[in-house]
């Protein structure tokens, strides 16, 4: 039981895996048009399927948003520059049906994540019918 609770897990886990993606090869299309480093969230916004745009949270009087009220020492700066929550995100799915997360940090596009969507594959089992004829059918022709 143990070991198919396991497999459960990890086979869930992997459905949802995110690939980075590289933004100098024209891999995606939104509304015809590529997705490449200078895409903005306007464009984004307004080329792609479903698009969303999920606004980060900013530092309120210089201090890091993600502290705990009441524990450890006052945080002056905010040194999440790179981190996902401290940026804009876009999330979309492509022409061709894959869902999308693209981070921008100050309105420039910092990087993408990809779900690709599967292909199902579809077998042809179409097996040729050999036609026999009965005695009876080759008397009556």
């Amino acid at each position: 039981m143990k070991k198919f609770s396991l497999l459960l897990l990890v086979m869930s886990g992997s459905c949802f895996a995110m690939t980075n993606v590289d933004l100098t090869k024209p891999l995606f299309q939104c509304n015809g048009s590529y997705l490449t480093k200078q895409s903005t969230i306007d464009q984004l916004m307004a080329n792609c399927k479903n698009a969303k745009l999920v606004e980060r949270v900013d530092v309120v009087s210089g201090r890091n948003a993600s502290r705990i009220p009441g524990g450890g020492a006052n945080i002056t700066e905010d040194n999440s520059a790179a981190n996902e929550e401290a940026m804009d995100k876009v999330k979309f799915n492509t022409d061709k049906g894959s869902y999308m997360i693209c981070y921008f940090n100050n309105n420039v596009l910092s990087k993408c994540k990809v779900n690709r969507k599967k292909q199902v594959a579809t077998k042809s089992t179409s097996a040729p019918v050999a036609a026999s004829l009965t005695s009876a059918q080759v008397e009556s022709k």
